[in-house]
């Protein structure tokens, strides 16, 4: 396998895992996370770095290809 397609395959399958990440856990598991919140239910959670997220969803896109 060259190069090329190894880049390719892996942003291809970042964006996927980004995308599959928002769809489950931004949008159908968003009202279980609100009202499961636990001990910590006071505690707001700031909004996630999306560099961090980006980066590991390409590591898990090369990880996979």
């Amino acid at each position: 396998m060259d190069i090329k397609k190894l880049l390719l395959g892996s942003i291809a399958g970042g964006i996927t895992t980004y995308l599959l990440g928002w769809v489950i856990y931004g949008m159908l598991l968003m009202d279980f996370m609100d009202s499961h919140t636990g001990v910590a239910g006071i505690i707001s959670r700031p909004e996630p770095d999306q560099l961090y997220l980006v980066l590991g969803n390409l590591a898990m896109g090369l990880m996979f290809t």
